[in-house]
C-alpha cells in the first residue's frame, strides 16, 4: 500500500498518489490539520517516495537512499524542527548532540511530540538562523540528479523574521527543490507563505484507524487500545500519549473519585473531592474529568444494556458494579455536569468550588 507508514487519511493519499502519476510534484506543499493527525508523517513519506530508489510511494524503506533519509544522513534532506535556545553555560557540541538525539527519537515516531526538556527548558522555536541555514543548503549543487527534500515542521513557530526570510526563497524555489511545511494553524502563517504553497488539510483519524494502529504498530493490547482510540478525539498523538502509567493512574483517581462521591457519607465525600484538589495541576485535573466522563458513558451503556459497547472493558467490573448500586442513577445529567465542570476548568473558574460543587452535583443524580 502507498504511504503504509502513514495512520488513515485515505482522501490524501489518493490525491498524492495521483500527483506523482502524473509527475505533477508542487515545489511546496504546507500539510495543515488537527494535532496528531500525521502531517510530519505525510510530508516526510511522500519526500522519501521521491527520493527512494525503487519508486515506491512512500519510500520502500530498505533502498540505501530511503535508509539514508530515515537516518538523517542523506545529504539531499535537510529538517528544521522549533528549539529552545541554548542555555547559557552549555557547550555548543553538547547542545547540538541534544538537538540530533530529539530530531532521531523524533524519526521514530512521527506521531509524538518532541520533548527537550530536561535539558532545554526554553519555548521552542524557529530562528532566522535555522532558515539561514537552510538556504544556504539550497545553493550547494546535488552530487546526483534528485530532489532535495525540505521539511519545517510546525512552521508556526517560525520567528517574524524567518518567515520574511523564507518567503524570499519560495519567490523564486530553486529547480528541484520541495519544501514541505506541517502546522496545526495557518492562522500563524504569513498569507503570502501559504499562498505559495500546495494545502495540504488531514482530517481526525477514525477511532477504527487509530485502533487499528495500536494493536498492529505499536503492539497495545487490544483491551487497551479500545477505549484509548475512543478517547483521542482523532489523534494519533493522543492516543499514543495514554500508554504510560500517567494514564492508569489517572484513570483509578476518576474511579475512585465516582465511587467515594456517591457514598451517603458526607466526610469520605468530602475526602474525595480534597484529593483531586491536592493535584493542583489544572491540566491532570481536567484529564481526571474526562475520564470520569468517559466511564459515566460506559455506565450509560450498562443501563441501555449494551455493555459490550463500553470503552473501558478491563474495568467493567467495577462500573457494574456501581450500577448495580445505583440502578436510577441518571447518567445523562451527571454527563452534563461533567461536562460543565471541564469547562469552567478552562475558564479558570475557581477549582475547590468546581470540584465540591461537581460532587454535590453528582449526589443528585441518585434521587
Amino acid at each position: 500500500m502507498a504511504f503504509d507508514d502513514v495512520v488513515g487519511q485515505k482522501r490524501v493519499k489518493e490525491i498524492l498518489s495521483a500527483s506523482l502519476r502524473k509527475d505533477r510534484i508542487s515545489h511546496a506543499y504546507l500539510f495543515t490539520g488537527p494535532e496528531g493527525t500525521g502531517m510530519d508523517a505525510m510530508a516526510l513519506a511522500l519526500g522519501r517516495g521521491l527520493l527512494c530508489s525503487e519508486k515506491k510511494e512512500g519510500g520502500c524503506r530498505a533502498c540505501q537512499n530511503c535508509r539514508r533519509f530515515d537516518e538523517l544522513e542523506h545529504p539531499a534532506v535537510k529538517m528544521v524542527l522549533p528549539v529552545p535556545a541554548k542555555p547559557k553555560g552549555m557547550k555548543e557540541e553538547k547542545y547540538q548532540e541534544i538537538l540530533l538525539d530529539r530530531r532521531q527519537q523524533w524519526m521514530t515516531n512521527l506521531y509524538q511530540k518532541v520533548q527537550f526538556t530536561p535539558e532545554l527548558s526554553g519555548s521552542p522555536v524557529i530562528g532566522i538562523d535555522q532558515i539561514r541555514a537552510l538556504k544556504k543548503e539550497v545553493i550547494l549543487k546535488l552530487a546526483s540528479e534528485s530532489y532535495r527534500i525540505l521539511l519545517i515542521s510546525d512552521a508556526d513557530r517560525m520567528t517574524a523574521a524567518a518567515s520574511n526570510s523564507l518567503l524570499k526563497l519560495l519567490e523564486e524555489p530553486p529547480e528541484g527543490t520541495v519544501l514541505f511545511l506541517t502546522t496545526t494553524n495557518t492562522g500563524k502563517l504569513l498569507p503570502t507563505l501559504i499562498s505559495r504553497c500546495q494545502v495540504i488539510r488531514l482530517s481526525p483519524l477514525a477511532e477504527i484507524e487509530i485502533e487499528e494502529a495500536l494493536v498492529n504498530r505499536w503492539d497495545i493490547h487490544a483491551v487497551k487500545a479500545r477505549p484509548y482510540a475512543k478517547m483521542a478525539a482523532g489523534s494519533m498523538q493522543r492516543a499514543l500519549s495514554f500508554d504510560d502509567d500517567e494514564f492508569e493512574k489517572n484513570r483509578e483517581a476518576a474511579l475512585h473519585f465516582l465511587e467515594q462521591t456517591l457514598l451517603p457519607d458526607e466526610l469520605i465525600r468530602l475526602n474525595a473531592s480534597s484529593q483531586i484538589l491536592r493535584l493542583k495541576d489544572k491540566t491532570v485535573i481536567v484529564n481526571i474529568f474526562k475520564l470520569i466522563h468517559s466511564l459515566l458513558r460506559d455506565w450509560m451503556m450498562i443501563q441501555m444494556q449494551s455493555g459490550e459497547r463500553a470503552i473501558h472493558q478491563d474495568v467493567i467490573d467495577r462500573i457494574q458494579t456501581l450500577h448495580d448500586h445505583y440502578p436510577r442513577f441518571e447518567t445523562q445529567d451527571a454527563l452534563g455536569h461533567v461536562a460543565r465542570a471541564i469547562d469552567f476548568i478552562d475558564k479558570n473558574v475557581y477549582l475547590d468550588l468546581v470540584v465540591l460543587n461537581l460532587s454535590q452535583e453528582l449526589q443528585q443524580c441518585l434521587d
